[in-house]
């Protein structure tokens, strides 16, 4: 028998796989653990607790998964797009964008008088409503309707159902309108609240809304159970709407007696279906999204104002196509401009079939040399009237003689691509049902134009800057899943990962300078992957390994590192998202079809790759809550990442799914008072309160409390409130989660041997611990999770009446008494506060097996 002592200095190794268990002899060995739940690893070393999620709302449908897209125009303008069933909803600043602002309608005219009266027909602006003017033009020098108006918001007088005047201190007063003018409505302001009728009902003069719509409650401080909340509303009348999702009791509201806002947040139509949601991919540009899906049109989401957002189809502008056709079939169209195209011979069209139904939105390239109009134009297949006869519009015109050269576009109606991509100044398109091993670059610097040649009179010359097609070679068709950009575009495929080059490693890719070929043999499935440094991470085809994609200099190659070797057992269940966050640690978070989610903190450059698993708060039936989607933009001040979430739960016995996002994480200049560790959670930050509303979203629920920086009994949510004993100034409510660390089988070679000899499979006894903390409140451990006892943190000295201070430093632990084989200690936080570990030293004893 003899004493050990077990460093663990740092816990950068992450938790690894039990079947590492034995493995005491790898390098990361004495720096990983065998549970790691609920922190984050930083490179550093240590283990800080993970802040809790707060809630934003509830998904529109509660009954379908919807799918979390970043649109981030700068770290400052960042939003998160939610996309459901022919939906897409608009998230900005930590909360839905409301509907205030969004226009309505094109001003006609607007008198020069005194209120100032717009005309604009068919407005449907209710007496007393909010507006907003934009873009009206002044008539000449001397015009003043543009300062006066543009950009203020008025209180709209209605006149009657084509005009309206505008009215802000009493009056406005404007001369020399031109023309131009977008009227934008903000909320209406509410007449009435019926307390007492069930379900709850909303007066509002000439309200507009319809049965089915979401509207957003504000200012309704008479009534507070209902103010700052979503609901769906069912329209009685014209000035009349019910709250249809109350819990059908009017039990608990307050009367009303004035004030109040309603507004509506902001949509988008769309055409994707439920299960084309999860199918999208996505490629951003300043205020530009663009969207592909093999059964839909490529599409471009743009933002031209906060709550403006337009999508439209792209208009592809002179391609992609397919190859010239090599057959001995023409073309001849009927003239210069929009007519008919005839074709020699059905021999080279949609495999010798000829024209078809399909076609119709098809692009068509007709090439000259000899034209003394154009040497190449295009146009677009608008009636199919044989299979050798179509109708075109024509964009691009051509000469009427017969072409030899033509060629077909590449996209038609349920052959549109898969992926889309950003690389080189270049938008690339790819995966087409037809040729699901192509890819198509546009030309540089114009993504929506794709002209293969110059249209130069008598040469079809290529330059630098022309469009790019090409197919893909391997011994197998190997479908384009995605695209994304590391050292290099990388094209991802269920059998390779491809990466797209120059000849020369300085040279940039052009139509006559492109070289694809197979970087790596481990195929990917298809899950957008993300680019941390040079390296694409990504799933590969098994959905069960993360890998690195990278150029290795000394092997001169491609390679894909194998980033869950190590810890395998975190992603038992396939990894159906993946996003990154770089700040303020490099994680890349995975949500598993289970609804587990997991974090592997990431910087090769230090060689940390570490992985941790997170349990959300709250149960969904008899388990778990569930993590469905997972994706990350800047915070709003564009000092961390933020990581948002989709968490799908069981709320009083009703199937729910929120939206929410990790707060930041807790700082030491953070004060104990705003730490927020309770999932699904809110804060009230006001004057001294007990009653503590808008808790419907954990309705039955029972939650942990943290008042002005002291954890206080648990509570349990009832008509959407927790009362207090005690009145508290900043009150975070929300789901308790525990942190828990254990360690790895105690290693140790005993003191005082001639030889060195490992401890594992001997009889151990750990009879002391120095944990290291930073900025630790409280927290317990023990031998496991069964008998843990608190940390000697609290002091006699400190009063029991305020927060108890935060520690940093050294505590001298005694584990609980007992010999075992594993020799292992078990950490944990249960209070909303927090708990960050930075080392420990282990001493104790081994004796014989």
């Amino acid at each position: 028998m003899g004493r050990f002592t077990q460093p663990l200095n740092a816990f950068n190794g992450g938790e690894v796989s039990p079947r590492l268990y034995g493995r005491s002899d790898i390098q990361k060995y004495d720096r990983a653990a065998a549970v790691i739940r609920n922190f984050l690893i930083q490179a550093e070393g240590g283990l800080l607790r993970r802040s809790g999620t707060r809630f934003v709302k509830p998904i529109f449908d509660q009954t379908a998964k919807v799918k979390l897209v970043p649109f981030i125009y700068s770290t400052e303008q960042a939003y998160m797009l939610v996309f459901s069933a022919l939906k897409i909803h608009v998230y900005y600043d930590e909360g839905a964008v409301l509907h205030s602002s969004a226009s309505r309608s094109t001003v006609t005219n607007i008198t020069e008088a005194n209120p100032a009266v717009v005309t604009l027909a068919d407005h449907g602006v209710p007496d007393g409503r909010l507006v907003t003017v934009t873009g009206v033009v002044d008539d000449g020098p001397g015009g003043d309707v543009s300062t006066a108006l543009n950009g203020v918001q008025f209180t709209a007088t209605y006149i009657d159902a084509d005009s309206f005047s505008l009215d802000i201190d009493g009056s406005v007063w404007v001369n020399n309108y031109a023309s131009g003018g977008t009227i934008n409505v903000d909320a209406l302001a509410i007449e009435a609240i019926t307390v007492d009728s069930n379900p709850l009902n909303i007066q509002i003069t000439a309200h507009s809304f319809s049965t089915g719509d979401e509207v957003y409650i504000d200012t309704a401080s008479d009534v507070p159970e209902i103010n700052g909340r979503f609901f769906k509303i069912t329209r009685v009348d014209a000035d009349n709407f019910t709250l249809t999702d109350e819990d059908g009791s009017a039990a608990g509201y307050t009367s009303w007696s004035s004030g109040g806002t309603v507004d509506q947040p902001i949509t988008v139509t769309t055409t994707y279906t439920q299960t084309e949601i999860a199918e999208l991919t996505f490629a951003q540009s300043a205020d530009v999204l663009y969207i592909a899906h093999k059964d839909h049109a490529p599409a471009k989401l743009g933002r031209t104002g906060h709550t403006l957002w337009t999508l439209s189809d792209v208009s592809f502008v002179d391609g992609p196509f397919y190859s010239i056709n090599a057959t001995a079939t023409t073309m001849n169209p009927s003239g210069t401009g929009d007519g008919t195209i005839a074709a020699s011979d059905t021999e080279g069209i949609n495999g010798d079939a000829g024209f078809r139904a399909a076609d119709v939105g098809r692009l068509i390239r007709c090439e000259d040399v000899d034209s003394n109009v154009f040497a190449a134009g295009y146009g677009v297949i608008d009636a199919i009237n044989s299979t050798t006869n179509v109708d075109v519009t024509n964009s691009q015109k051509w000469s009427g003689d017969t072409k030899d050269t033509w060629r077909l576009g590449a996209f038609w109606p349920a052959n549109y691509p898969a992926a889309v991509s950003f690389a080189e100044g270049r938008l690339w398109w790819g995966g087409e049902p037809e040729r699901p091993h192509s890819i198509y670059g546009s030309e540089s610097g114009n993504f929506d134009a794709y002209g293969p040649t110059q249209h130069d009179l008598g040469a079809l010359t290529i330059t630098d800057a022309n469009g790019i097609t090409y197919i893909i070679g391997s011994n197998q068709v190997n479908n384009v899943l995605w695209m994304s950009v590391g050292r290099s575009l990388a094209v991802g495929t269920p059998g390779a990962i491809f990466p797209v080059r120059a000849s020369g490693d300085t040279e940039p890719v052009t139509p006559t300078n492109i070289n694809v070929q197979a970087g790596s043999p481990v195929g990917a499935a298809a899950i957008r992957p993300v680019t941390v440094g040079s390296s694409i991470v990504y799933v590969d085809r098994t959905k069960k390994r993360l890998r690195a994609f990278r150029y290795a200099l000394q092997d001169d190659s491609y390679i894909a590192d194998d980033l869950t070797r190590i810890a395998d057992h975190v992603s038992a269940s396939p990894i159906s998202e993946i996003d990154y966050q770089l700040t303020p640690d490099s994680i890349i978070w995975c949500a598993r079809t289970d609804g587990k989610l997991v974090a592997l903190t990431y910087v090769p450059e230090e060689e940390v790759f570490a992985w941790a698993r997170h349990q959300i708060g709250g149960d969904f039936s008899t388990g778990d809550a569930v993590v469905e989607n997972v994706a990350v933009i800047p915070s709003p001040d564009g000092g961390h990442d933020q990581v948002w979430m989709c968490v799908k739960r069981t709320v009083n016995s009703v199937t729910t799914r929120y939206i929410e996002f990790l707060e930041d994480q807790f700082e030491p200049t953070t004060d104990i008072t705003d730490s927020f560790f309770v999932d699904s959670g809110l804060t009230y930050d006001d004057s001294p309160a007990t009653v503590f509303y808008g808790l419907n979203h954990l309705e039955g629920e029972t939650v942990q409390v943290l008042a002005d920086g002291m954890h206080i009994a648990d509570k349990t949510v009832a008509n959407g409130q927790i009362t207090l004993d005690t009145a508290a100034s900043t009150v975070h409510i929300g789901l308790a989660y525990n942190s828990d660390l254990q360690t790895l089988r105690v290693d140790a070679s005993p003191a005082g041997g001639k030889q060195a000899q490992s401890t594992q499979g001997l009889l151990k006894r750990i009879d002391g611990c120095i944990l290291r903390v930073s900025e630790t409140n409280c927290g317990k451990f023990g031998r496991d999770s069964s008998d843990l006892l608190e940390l000697p943190i609290r002091s006699t000295r400190d009063n029991m009446n305020e927060p108890t201070p935060l520690f940093s430093g050294d505590l001298n632990l005694g584990p609980p008494p007992g010999w075992d084989r594993e020799g292992q200690l078990y950490f944990r936080q249960d209070k909303p506060l927090p708990f960050n570990i930075l080392s420990m030293t282990l001493t104790g004893q081994a004796g014989e097996s």
